[in-house]
């Protein structure tokens, strides 16, 4: 893509992002945690460690965007079993 906006001259500036490292995934993961925390919600302490998200790390092709599909699953399977251990059905729409 950069070959043609240097074709039309815009200015072309290119952002490389290093590694995906587990301590830059949890970091970003706590963060964003808590930025979608609903104060009115009973938590369920959604707390991601190592061992959660080796899958990702051991993967050298893994993005910034999978990384947060990754969460959003994993963050999922654990409101699944919350409910499921509280008596509650999630009712699940595709």
């Amino acid at each position: 893509m950069s070959w043609v906006g240097r074709f039309v001259r815009l200015k072309i500036r290119t952002i490389r992002f290093h590694r995906l490292t587990p301590e830059t995934i949890l970091a970003w993961a706590e963060k964003r945690i808590q930025a979608v925390t609903l104060p009115e919600v009973k938590q369920v302490g959604l707390k991601l460690d190592r061992a959660d998200i080796e899958p990702i790390v051991g993967n050298p092709g893994a993005s910034w965007r999978e990384v947060a599909t990754y969460l959003h699953i994993w963050a999922a399977k654990i409101a699944i079993v919350g409910n499921r251990e509280q008596g509650r059905k999630i009712k699940v729409s595709h």
